[in-house]
Order: structure tokens, then C-alpha cells, then sequence
């Protein structure tokens, strides 16, 4: 990552190491939700940010799969589980998987709620999988398990090992020609899961093809190039356009994530509608606020 400045809003300290904040910020980021009302960079930069919402949005060729699988669900004609949102909590030096939040695009039903147990020692949970892992991410592996498990994994009860997460996979309608959408730039949340399921010999769970995940950053950066700060968080976005929403700072666990993911997701959806057919009622209300205030 390029070094930059800090994401935190207001700070321009040099981001440390490969994190997204300087050293200042690096472990309190994210603890409280920012307040927009009293932020200058973020009233500077409402108009460009609402032009965004004034014209129709596009998408890459990629996405039409996913407006195709919609389509289909809601005709009746695919399951549910053919079209899921999907995040995981995982160690950033290990790649080990903490914890699975998975729910279907089109009903917002819960699939998947599971935190996992690992048979291993509390080093081996966060060891280095490379040389070109830093001490930063080990220190964001750590507290990613704090977050999931809390202080002492051994007393954490109703963790699915991976052969009981696997029949959970099977018995939600999860096959492996089910569509991924997950908040990344990558497609790690799915090359990690699958990992954990053929690790444990199980090569059928999920699809066997990276195609079969469409990461929604790439999609939101065309549409609104500059978003408040720079940052393309999801934890800050979601805060920003569903201001007052129940799942407003929630983020840090998978399913909450998950279903941030989906709402982001189908506010994309409207948004790429031309602006005369859009439903009003289903746009944020910040959003349809934005679009009504004038600019200062």
C-alpha cells in the first residue's frame, strides 16, 4: 500500500508501515463513529460527493452477473443461495479463519453465523504465514481474535469446526455455483474460506473458480472516484450514507458486515437505475436529504 496520509479525518500524519493510519490513530481507528455534522473535510466535499448520487451510476461487465442472478431469484427461477453476501474475520499473518457471516442478496436471510475453532496454539492461530508479514499485522491479527473470541479462546463455547461448518454450508443451499459478493478490492474472503474447506479435504463446498466472487470497492470508486477522506472503508461508508441505520458501527464481525455489505450493495443496484425510475424509498434517508439540501 502507498504510504499517504493518515485515513483518519482531519489527521495528515503519514500512514505507518502498510496500515491505512499513522501511528497515532493505528489502534483507536474505527473504536468511535465519526461525527459528519461537525466535520469541515467531509461539508467541503458533500457537493462532489452528491453529484455522484445526481446521475445515473455503471457498472463492469463483471456485475451483470450478479443483476442476472437477481433477476432469476426474484422470478422464482434460482434459490436464494445462488446470490449471497460474504465476509469474513480472518488473521492478517496467518490467514486462518475466525469467523463466517454469510446472507442471501435478495431475502437478507441469515445463511451463515459461525465462528470457528482451530486446534492450535495461540501462536500458531496468528503465526507468519510469509517473511513479508510486519508486526502491525500481527498486532491486527490479535485484535481481530479479541473482537471474535474475547479473552480467552478456551472458554469460547458453540465455535463450528470445519466438518460442522461444512454440513452448515449444505444445509443452507450454499453449492459451489453460488455467486459471492464481498467489500474488497480482492478476492480474499473467498480464497481463504475455500483454503479452510480444502485444508480439511473438502473440495465441493464452494466454487472452485475466483470468478464466482464480484468485490464491490472497483465498482463504488467509479462511481464516486473521491469519497470522504479518500477512503473506501466500509465501515466508514456505511456510517456515512445510512446514517442512523441499527448497523451503524457494528463492523468488525462478519455477519454484521455481511449484511452492511448488502444494503450497500442494493443501494447500488438503485443507484444505477436511470435517475427518473429510481424508487425513492429505497434510498437512504442521507441520501435523499443530500439530494434535497442545498449546497452551502
Amino acid at each position: 500500500m502507498e504510504q499517504g496520509h493518515c485515513d483518519t479525518v482531519g489527521c495528515f500524519d503519514l500512514r505507518w508501515s502498510k496500515s491505512r493510519y499513522c501511528q497515532k490513530h493505528i489502534f483507536t481507528a474505527g473504536q468511535n463513529l465519526h461525527d459528519y455534522n461537525n466535520d469541515q473535510h467531509f461539508h467541503q466535499s458533500r457537493d462532489e460527493i452528491t453529484q455522484g448520487f445526481e446521475k445515473q451510476w455503471t457498472y463492469t461487465y463483471h456485475f451483470q452477473e450478479v443483476e442476472n442472478r437477481l433477476a432469476l431469484i426474484a422470478d422464482g427461477k434460482m434459490p436464494g443461495g445462488m446470490l449471497v453476501d460474504l465476509d469474513i474475520e480472518f488473521s492478517a499473518t496467518s490467514g486462518k479463519v475466525f469467523e463466517v457471516g454469510i446472507c442471501e442478496h435478495y431475502s437478507g436471510k441469515v445463511l451463515v453465523n459461525a465462528r470457528i475453532e482451530h486446534n492450535c496454539s495461540n501462536v500458531e492461530l496468528h503465526a507468519n504465514s510469509s517473511s513479508s508479514k510486519t508486526f502491525y499485522q500481527g498486532m491486527i491479527s490479535r485484535k481481530s481474535a479479541l473482537r471474535v473470541y474475547g479473552k480467552d479462546l478456551s472458554q469460547c463455547t458453540g465455535l463450528f469446526d470445519v466438518h460442522g461448518l461444512a454440513r452448515l454450508f449444505q444445509a443452507c443451499g450454499i453449492t459451489p455455483r453460488t455467486y459471492f459478493l464481498s467489500w474488497h478490492k480482492n478476492k480474499q474472503d473467498l480464497v481463504l474460506l475455500r483454503r479452510l474447506f480444502e485444508n480439511a479435504g473438502y473440495h465441493n463446498i464452494l466454487p472452485s473458480s475466483d470468478d464466482y466472487c464480484q468485490q464491490m470497492i472497483p465498482q463504488f470508486r467509479r462511481n464516486i472516484p473521491t469519497a470522504v477522506g479518500g477512503a473506501f472503508n466500509l465501515e466508514r461508508l456505511f456510517q456515512l450514507l445510512f446514517r442512523g441505520h441499527e448497523l451503524v458501527g457494528q463492523n468488525h464481525r462478519a455477519l454484521a458486515d455481511a449484511q452492511q455489505l448488502r444494503l450497500m450493495v442494493l443501494l447500488f443496484h438503485e443507484l444505477c437505475k436511470p435517475v427518473d425510475q429510481r424508487d425513492p424509498s429505497c434510498l437512504p434517508k442521507t441520501i435523499k436529504d443530500w439530494l434535497q439540501k442545498p449546497s452551502s
